[in-house]
């Protein structure tokens, strides 16, 4: 099986791509970190589209077929501080936060799934990994997030539309899920489970958000 990951150098991208190639798959992950001559692991600046979708599209050049594509980059520039929502504001600070997020969690992510379907059929997989702060904000934690869950957001509508509308009838999904890095157990656990997602084929779940939680 041929998989692509967008945002597999460190945390769970990696750990999925690793669990991938150890059970015999082909690879190729795209980030933000330089990993030297592995053609298979590219680095790109995600502060710039043209740069992802150049990158993108050389890391999947001599790829025959995609069977399965994650995106699992996240962007935490979004206003983030109360004084962002007052008056002393700083605009071009708004303007720069929103526009790198809206950027990393929905702009890019629609460019180059758009370039993987040129690579995909019926029985392949587009999966963006969300957070469950795209669709239910606790009230008092949306004044310091509002950044994640709006890019979040909007790359749950993108997912939705991309599941209605793809003319590939490529398999869109999101999977949501907490990673609790700091019990070996419990992310065991999760990661399995999600894995085991990953690896299964079922029409069904297009267009649906999958929830993992312990």
């Amino acid at each position: 099986m041929n998989v692509v990951i967008i945002g597999g150098g460190q945390k769970f991208g990696k750990i999925i791509a690793d669990k991938f190639r150890d059970e015999g798959n082909d690879v190729y992950v795209l980030s933000h970190k330089d990993y030297g001559n592995d053609q298979n692991h590219l680095s790109a600046n995600f502060l710039n589209i043209f740069d992802v979708q150049d990158k993108f599209k050389k890391l999947i050049a001599n790829i025959e077929s995609i069977d399965l594509f994650i995106y699992n980059s996240n962007a935490d520039y979004g206003p983030c501080d109360e004084y962002d929502f007052g008056t002393k504001a700083d605009v071009a600070r708004i303007i720069y936060s929103w526009q790198t997020t809206l950027s990393i969690q929905a702009i890019i992510p629609h460019v180059i799934s758009t370039i993987a379907l040129t690579k995909m059929d019926k029985k392949s997989k587009i999966v963006f990994m969300t957070s469950g702060l795209a669709f239910k904000v606790p009230r008092n934690y949306a004044t310091n997030a509002v950044g994640l869950p709006g890019g979040k957001a909007a790359q749950t509508h993108l997912m939705f539309a991309l599941a209605k509308h793809n003319d590939k009838g490529v398999i869109v999904y999101s999977i949501s899920s907490h990673f609790e890095y700091d019990d070996n157990e419990k992310l065991s656990k999760t990661i399995s489970r999600i894995y085991e997602n990953l690896k299964t084929f079922n029409p069904d779940i297009s267009g649906r958000i999958i929830k993992f939680y312990n």
